[in-house]
């Protein structure tokens, strides 16, 4: 009888113990809503003028200029520190926004009036890099296609200087923030004519100060065949309208009235490959950030997917493990195996 109790004891204590971790592996899917995206009120304090955001934004890009101060109507430690996961904006400095941070944080850094933070500083841990534009530097901002600026009413001397701030125009303002429209940004997309190659990735960004980007493209790697370096005209190399964009593809239709190079603003990462009439072609680094496809004259479709071979390589093991243990299942014993 000892015995007995003993086993329904351990049996008791086993199932309460898979119970608790049950409930606690459930629970723990939950809290008790005291993150500020959770709280209604706070949540939707912007919620008209990011939802009218939200309406013109296309693929265009918006900065947020914001601080860690506790006083900021717009706090970086807050729902807005990732405003593109939590308002689906395509920010600049966020993932969300088709790029990615290292090489960002240093081209950002080019455009700060504060020198880019030190390692510890809550900001740099948080992934913001404050920007003071010029009139020098505003052409790198508008390279990131940066068309919405939502910054602090009354704080725009810290953002931007005068001159900048007479070419963009106020478009929503709800309390203390104001949203403003830059028109100089340059789309998601387009085409150059001319290359201007660099040594390095630090003489990229430094070319960057020195080029007209709007109408050519600095290049890390020689383009095979060689691409010409242009003086900047006054007529446009072509057109480009985005079919189709997705995390992992993006397709493009080009209409180029001269051999160009497309330009996509988006991250150049290993395992982005692309087409062009569906036939491979080479994807440039440009910009120091983005990427590029060279694009022959005429009207061409290109089709950008990402597909790293380490992923091909783990789908390809898995299929093999796969069969292998599919056929361990049903493979029949032998005769006389049993006995």
């Amino acid at each position: 009888a000892a015995a007995h109790d003993r086993r329904a004891l351990r049996a008791a204590a086993l199932a309460g113990f898979a119970a608790w971790l049950w409930a606690d592996l459930i629970g723990a899917q939950t809290h008790l809503r005291l993150l500020p995206r959770d709280i209604d009120a706070y949540y939707a304090r912007y919620a008209p003028l990011l939802d009218g955001l939200r309406a013109r934004q296309g693929l265009d890009r918006t900065y947020l200029s914001t601080t860690a101060r506790g006083d900021d109507p717009l706090p970086y430690f807050s729902d807005l520190g990732n405003a593109g996961l939590a308002h689906r904006l395509y920010q600049v400095d966020s993932y969300a926004g088709g790029v990615a941070w290292r090489r960002l944080e240093t081209f950002l850094g080019e455009l700060g009036g504060l020198p880019p933070p030190r390692p510890g500083q809550l900001e740099a841990r948080l992934g913001h890099v404050p920007l003071h534009l010029t009139t020098d530097n505003l052409p790198r901002f508008n390279l990131l296609g940066a068309r919405f600026v939502l910054t602090a009413a009354g704080d725009e001397a810290r953002l931007a200087t005068p001159q900048v701030l007479a070419g963009w125009q106020v478009i929503d303002r709800q309390a203390r923030v104001v949203l403003y429209e830059n028109p100089t940004a340059l789309p998601r997309a387009f085409l150059v004519d001319s290359a201007t190659p660099a040594a390095s990735p630090e003489a990229a960004l430094q070319a960057l100060a020195h080029v007209d980007l709007a109408r050519q493209a600095v290049i890390e790697a020689p383009l095979v065949p060689p691409f010409p370096s242009r003086p900047s005209g006054s007529d446009q190399a072509g057109t480009v309208a985005i079919a189709h964009y997705a995390a992992n593809r993006v397709a493009l239709e080009v209409v180029a009235q001269r051999d160009a190079l497309l330009v996509l603003t988006d991250q150049h990462f290993p395992g982005w490959r692309a087409t062009l009439d569906g036939n491979a072609v080479p994807i440039a680094r440009a910009n120091y950030l983005f990427r590029a496809v060279r694009v022959p004259s005429g009207t061409h479709r290109i089709e950008m997917r990402y597909a790293p071979r380490a992923l091909q390589l783990g789908a390809l093991g898995s299929a093999v493990g796969g069969l292998i243990a599919l056929g361990l299942l049903v493979r029949r014993p032998r005769a006389g195996g049993a006995a």
